[in-house]
Parts: C-alpha cells; structure tokens; sequence
C-alpha cells in the first residue's frame, strides 16, 4: 500500500482510485530491491523508520489492517516478488529489454502465381511485417505495391466475407495474434495437438493493378523461358559442330591434334565442357574459347598423353555358308577312287556312292554335326539397341516401376557406331559416364542388365548348336 503526503492511502484520500493504488502497490514491490522492500515493509506495518501515521485511517496503532481494507499482497508475498526482480535486474538492464509477446511459431503462406499457388518458406510469428512483404513478393515475382492482399485461415471459412487485409505491420500483428488464440484453443484440449494450417493469400486489388501484375509475372516467365530455350539452342549446335568439324576419317572419331603428338579422341564429357565454355562466351567481342581451337588446359588434358580410344563398330551380319563342305569333299573322293578302279579294269561297283544330303545344304542348327564353338557365337544376331532400351524402360522391375529412361542415352550411343547389344558388352561403368554422359546410377543398372542378356542370349545359341 502506498502512503500520500499528509497521510491516508490514496485509495481513502481519493487522489488514486483503489484500483489503481493496488496497481501501484505492485509496481513498488517489483521495482525496488529486497532491503529497500524490507524498510518499506516496516513502514506499512508501523515498525520501520517514520513508524505509522496516526492520521491513517487503514492502519491502527499496532500496524495491523482495519475496516476491512486488506491489500492485493501480503508481505511474504511481496518479498519473494521483490527478490525476483532484483534477479531480473542483475540479468538485463532498461536498454535491452525484450517483450516476448507470442511463442514462435512458423506461418506457412500459400501465394497466387498465375492460375497456382506457390509457398512461402522462412516466416514465423516473430517476423517483422517488412521481412514477410519481402518473402511475399518475391515468390510472386511482383513488387508489393503492385498488389493488395487479403488472406483467409485454412481452419475458418474459405469465403470469409470481408476479408481481412494484410497492408500493414498492424494487420499482420492481428494476424499472428487469430494464429496464436487458434493455437492456444487446440494446445487446451485434452488431447493437445495443433493440426496443419497455413495462410492463403488473394489478391483483392482491382482490375488494373491485378491486369498489371498478371503481365509483369507472365513477361518475367516468357523471358527466362525464352533465354534457357536459347541457351539450349546454341549448345545444341555447337555441339554439331564439333561433331562435324573435329570428325577424324583415320579413327572415325571426333579427334583433336595433341600437343604431345598423335591423336587425341574427345570424349562426350570434353565435348560438353568445350561447349559450355564457348556459350558462356557467346556475343563477346574477343571470345575467350572457340570452336576452332581446343581449349587442352580447360579440359585439363593439356599434360595427359594422347588418348586412342577403340573404335567400336557394329558388328557385320552373318554370311550365309556356301553348298559343300565335308559331304562334298567325300562324294568328291568316291568318284576319284572309282575312276581309278574303271582305268585298271578292276572290278567297278555298280553305282556310284550317293551324294550326301549334307552337301546340298549347310548343315543345321541342333544337328549332330554341330559344335557349340566362338563361330556360331558370333554369328548371334543381337537386339538393336534402341528396341532393348525401350524395352528395358517399359519393365515395370528393370525400370524401378516406370521411373527410369534408359532410351535418352541412345543418342549418344549413336554417335559412337553403337548399335547393338552386343556392342555394350566390353564397356565399362567410367567409360559410359565419360564417353555417353551415363549417370553412375544408370550406367551400373545398364551394365547389370546387358550381362543378364547377354547371358542368356548365349545360352540359348549354345544349346541350339548341340
């Protein structure tokens, strides 16, 4: 309670309403230190220095309360409050005093974008109205006073009419407060738990500034459309340059004269990297890089030997065997012996040996004659690679559930003179990442799967040739 010259407590001499004395009360108590409290304390209950006042009316001669006046406090109360505050003093002085109005919590925004809508990531309740009109506008890709916005809770009405704006620091403080009550009523339950919400703008502006912001998005997406189509355009056809201009009739293969002598055989991962950096100097007055000369050091290949890669070919289609053979050869020399026989006088037989059935035709695959050796081996016909890819991203188990696309790499195989699988069989994982641009992942499935058919394939030719 506080004492007012002359005596009395305010709430009796009518200077303070009893309320706001009690208000008061408090505030004392929290602001000054435990010993200062302790004077105090004495003070209000007659013992300390100045003792009571006999003129108050609340405090009799014993320093006890009368009338019924009772105080919001008691002392005890009052001194652990008192010592409180000295604590929170020691800790942190006036300039640094931070109010912690609402927990922190994260605000997920859902923003127009054309006919969609986009999230905003990174804002919370303790975000400041100018961090959230940032974060806003840059998904949008529109300046914020292009656009008047209202938002409407995932948790209330879709429709809400009208609906609440979001144009200042004070309407983004009312709404962080509808967030924390909307939390709080949840998190109160018997079963706390807050379920997922978010915040979905509208754009409420009128049709000009809509019409306007609507264009400005559209021309942003067309123009970095337009310059990654270009920029894909222009690698393309640098690309069939090199292909073209550095095309080697000796190894049949783009190659490049090395500065160590001979030869050097670009793979698909120089090409690339040439290519990259003559479009990174596109439209320069003085390029740096070109496509009529190689750039050794950027390709770091310029201190490496020259590189002879194997020429792959595809291999060439089974002749057919001619007539003859072991069976022509034996009635060849049945004839021979019988002549000798008629020129001796000799007794002759009657007819002449037949002539195998053998020698009429090549002998056939499963007959008796046949040996499963290398010949009939290379004589296999293999899939064409294009079909065996397609084939592969069309099983449901090889293509991880139709998730893979093994036939985007057929070009590059192409380019290379590979065009069955049996071209595939000798290569190895770092030659389909470096020559074909194969991912490790894709190059380690391809090479599984060329050995399982290839396998099989096999196998099967082995025992149609037994």
């Amino acid at each position: 309670m506080i004492r007012v010259p002359g005596g009395g407590s305010p709430a009796k001499t009518g200077l303070l309403d009893p309320r706001m004395a009690r208000a008061i009360d408090g505030v004392i108590a929290h602001s000054m230190s435990a010993e200062t409290f302790k004077e105090f304390e004495g003070i209000i209950s007659g013992q300390g220095e100045g003792g009571g006042n006999e003129e108050d009316e609340d405090v009799d001669d014993e320093g006890r309360y009368s009338k019924g006046y009772k105080p919001d406090f008691s002392p005890k109360e009052l001194t652990g409050m008192a010592a409180d505050s000295d604590a929170n003093q020691a800790g942190s002085s006036d300039d640094d005093e931070v109010v912690q109005v609402v927990d922190c919590f994260d605000i997920e925004f859902r923003v127009p974008v054309g006919k969609m809508e986009a999230p905003v990531e990174g804002v919370t309740s303790q975000s400041t109205f100018a961090d959230v009109v940032q974060a806003i506008s840059g998904v949008m890709g529109v300046s914020s006073h292009a656009l008047s916005l209202g938002y409407v809770f995932s948790f209330l009405s879709k429709t809400p009419k009208p609906k609440p704006a979001l144009w200042n620091a004070n309407g983004w403080s009312i709404l962080v407060c509808d967030a924390c009550a909307w939390r709080e009523k949840n998190l109160a339950k018997k079963k706390p738990m807050v379920p997922p919400w978010y915040v979905t703008m509208q754009d409420m502006s009128d049709g000009s500034k809509a019409k306007s912001a609507d264009a400005t998005a559209k021309e942003l997406k067309a123009s970095q459309v337009a310059a990654v189509a270009g920029r894909d355009a222009l690698e393309l056809e640098l690309l069939r340059r090199i292909d073209k201009e550095m095309l080697c009739s000796k190894h049949n293969h783009q190659c490049v004269l090395h500065p160590t002598g001979g030869h050097y055989n670009l793979t698909m991962n120089n090409k690339q990297k040439w290519v990259h950096l003559v479009a990174d100097e596109h439209g320069k007055e003085d390029p740096q890089y070109t496509i009529e000369e190689c750039p050794f050091d950027a390709l770091n290949i310029a201190d490496g030997p020259a590189r002879q890669a194997s020429i792959r070919t595809r291999m060439p289609a089974p002749s057919t065997p001619q007539a003859g053979g072991s069976g022509t050869d034996h009635f060849f020399d049945a004839a021979a012996g019988f002549l000798e026989r008629f020129a001796s006088g000799s007794s002759v037989p009657t007819s002449l040996p037949a002539r195998p059935a053998a020698s009429l035709a090549p002998p056939e695959i499963g007959s008796a004659h046949s040996t499963p050796t290398k010949k009939h081996l290379r004589s296999i016909v293999w899939p064409a690679l294009p079909n065996w890819l397609k084939s592969l991203d069309s099983d449901v188990s090889r293509s991880q559930g139709g998730m893979s696309d093994y036939l985007r790499y057929e070009p590059a195989f192409a380019r290379e003179s590979m065009h069955s699988l049996g071209d595939l069989r000798d290569v190895t994982v770092a030659e389909l990442k470096a020559e074909f641009g194969v991912t490790f992942g894709d190059a380690k499935q391809l090479l599984k799967f060329v050995e399982e058919d290839v396998t099989e394939i096999e196998r099967e030719a082995k025992k149609a040739c037994t």
